[in-house]
């Protein structure tokens, strides 16, 4: 199922957040943060050495995937020093988009049987690359990658993105049960559209009847503003 991520985000606050605790000093942090990052792709390999028929599992195991979550609490870490070098930054950027980008086409991080290179490199890879767009927006709300998110398109599907996570993979497995399997490209066309807009409405219709009246209930326990803001008193 789908819900496995979430399993994997809800692993990593409880740690990081008992660990920030614990180590108050952003040096420790960074060294603690790095010690994180090696060692979810080296496990990954090491697993793969030793038990290979694991396969899609490499996926959905915490231990194997805290480093996705791990690069973006640096960039977090990490903002006030590189919020300023916009050209370091945005090398950065380019950089692991275009790397991602190659170990996709080359078939490395094939959903089902990734590569060693794959679980290694490229699952950071693609961690490291979606930190540095979240760096990029917060340094720079007028870039131009900042101006494409904001498009009413994906600002539109931002809004039933979650939606769309939790259905889709129960709407493509009755989807290929129907249609059965198919390797020509038009096939694959067809069941892409046929896959995506049962998504988009169902999607839409749990933003209207849950999503919604939950956003606006929280409201209600939100502190005010000032509560948040006020220096602490001694």
């Amino acid at each position: 199922m789908a819900l496995w991520s979430l399993c994997v985000e809800e692993h990593f606050y409880l740690m990081w957040s008992l660990l920030l605790t614990a180590f108050s000093q952003r040096r420790h942090r960074i060294y603690l943060a790095a010690a994180i990052m090696l060692m979810s792709p080296l496990a990954r390999l090491a697993i793969l050495n030793t038990n290979p028929h694991l396969g899609s599992y490499f996926k959905s195991l915490s231990h194997l995937r805290l480093d996705a979550l791990m690069f973006g609490a640096v960039g977090a870490i990490l903002f006030d020093k590189v919020a300023g070098l916009v050209t370091v930054r945005r090398a950065v950027l380019m950089a692991a988009g275009a790397l991602m980008v190659g170990l996709i086409l080359t078939g490395n991080l094939r959903d089902h049987a990734p590569t060693p290179l794959g679980l290694s490199v490229g699952f950071s890879m693609v961690a490291v690359f979606f930190a540095c767009v979240v760096v990029e927006v917060a340094a720079a709300p007028e870039s131009p990658l900042t101006r494409l998110l904001e498009h009413p398109l994906l600002t539109s599907l931002g809004r039933v993105s979650y939606g769309m996570y939790l259905l889709h993979f129960p709407i493509l497995e009755l989807t290929l049960w129907q249609l059965g399997p198919t390797e020509d490209g038009l096939g694959l066309a067809w069941r892409f559209v046929v896959m995506v807009l049962p998504v988009y409405v169902a999607a839409r219709v749990l933003y209207a009847l849950v999503e919604r009246p939950a956003l606006r209930l929280k409201l209600r326990f939100a502190a005010p503003l000032h509560a948040v803001t006020r220096p602490a008193q001694h």
